[in-house]
């Protein structure tokens, strides 16, 4: 128990250390471990964003299972919900995995400290998927490229999403915005710096009401912040399915400039909230609504 304790403290303590990277022919994951840089056959995607990459790229074929998750499908739906299974994303079958002798299993933090100890037993290699910034999301779709013997795919793939965003964020009028991007109605949940939508909301320059969190966090956004901060454009994303349902929850919100021009809007959670390049078209659609916003 004293070890697996342990265990547990120097992943946490590890997730504020490392950055995804590759060194010495090594692609190294947010948590320091390390895995060979070079093409594996039978790969357990146990992280949506892995296989979301996988589709992108061409490399499904390398794909030997996958985790579920019980919210968000994971692109595209109608393929990945016909692969096998080794449980959720949270609590994937160590006895699953094994059964299927892969050479490599890719991990969702939040389902990594116990599996990852169980799989450093059986000797099986793992990478924790772990990505907050769209360098190390892009770096990572090549760490995977390769992975998957398509790194050509994977770098066209990284450029072609790169030059979108070059592109939104050399026409976005700076119109001096504050806004948020909120993770559930009831509680206003939102998200801090060093958080993709933080990045999504930079790149779009609106300033974040939710810059004074614990960067990297997510937290409760109190009615006088809001009232306070009176945003100019509210976005909802997972939990929430309607402008409507945020509204509802939070009456106050009506006296907000948001609500008053009709500026609260839904989009899809898999495309601004999950670790892919798909991102660059979230952030392509939400572009096209935030250009028509006015202060």
């Amino acid at each position: 128990m004293k070890k697996f304790l342990l265990f547990i403290v120097f992943l946490i303590s590890a997730m504020n250390i490392y950055s995804i990277k590759i060194e010495n022919n090594m692609a190294v994951d947010s948590f320091g471990n390390s895995v060979p840089l070079k093409e594996y056959n039978k790969i357990i995607a146990a992280d949506p964003s892995a296989v979301e990459i996988f589709y992108l790229i061409g490399g499904e074929n390398k794909i030997s299972a996958v985790a579920k998750t019980k919210i968000n499908k994971i692109y595209p739906e109608e393929k990945t919900e016909l692969l096998e299974s080794v449980g959720s994303i949270t609590r994937p079958s160590i006895e699953k995995i094994i059964s299927l002798n892969p050479d490599l299993v890719i991990l969702n933090p939040m389902g990594a400290v116990k599996t990852a100890e169980l799989l450093k037993k059986y000797n099986i290699p793992y990478f924790i998927d772990r990505s907050v910034t769209f360098d190390e999301i892009f770096l990572k779709t090549k760490i995977y490229g390769i992975f998957t013997g398509q790194e050509k795919n994977a770098e066209k793939l990284t450029e072609d999403k790169k030059n979108k965003l070059l592109k939104i964020k050399n026409e976005i009028e700076d119109k001096n915005l504050k806004g948020v991007i909120l993770y559930s109605s009831s509680p206003l949940i939102s998200f801090s710096k060093e958080t993709i939508p933080s990045e999504i909301m930079e790149i779009l320059k609106i300033k974040n009401i939710a810059d004074s969190f614990p960067h990297g966090k997510k937290g409760i956004i109190s009615p006088e912040v809001m009232l306070t901060e009176n945003p100019d454009i509210i976005i909802g994303t997972m939990k929430i399915h309607s402008a409507e349902d945020i509204v509802k929850a939070n009456e106050f919100l009506k006296y907000s400039k948001a609500y008053k021009n009709n500026n609260i809007y839904i989009f899809e959670s898999e495309k601004i909230l999950r670790a892919t390049p798909r991102i660059a078209d979230g952030i392509e659609e939400i572009y096209e609504v935030v250009k028509n916003v006015e202060k």
